[in-house]
């Protein structure tokens, strides 16, 4: 049994209001991680989400290349749809970085 496997017993064992409060706490944290990466300068905001595009990029290019994925035309669409659009938004945060505006916040 996987870890995935326990936190899905867990969570299923859970009451209505557990479940609730459970996802009220992990909003919370993630509104604080949002709000203190806000909070840095654009180099810094720059910088992080750099990062997470082009892990976002490297992961489903290895996807694309692991043999042992069943080769679903639909399922390797959304991983090429997935690399465009990070690529995208990697030219947007160059545009960012740049100027200071963000492109299409005007």
């Amino acid at each position: 049994m996987s870890d995935d496997d326990i936190d899905m017993d867990a969570w299923f064992a859970m009451t209505e209001a557990e479940r609730n409060a459970e996802l009220r706490r992990v909003e919370a944290q993630w509104n604080e991680h949002c709000d203190r990466l806000a909070r840095q300068p654009v180099r810094v905001q720059v910088a992080v989400q750099r990062g997470s595009r082009l892990r976002s990029i490297l992961e489903n290019r290895r996807r694309l290349r692991d043999p042992k994925l069943a080769r679903i035309e639909f399922i390797d669409d959304l991983f090429r749809q997935s690399i465009r659009r990070d690529q995208v938004r990697l030219v947007k945060l160059r545009i960012w970085r740049a100027t200071g505006v963000y492109p299409g916040q005007g």
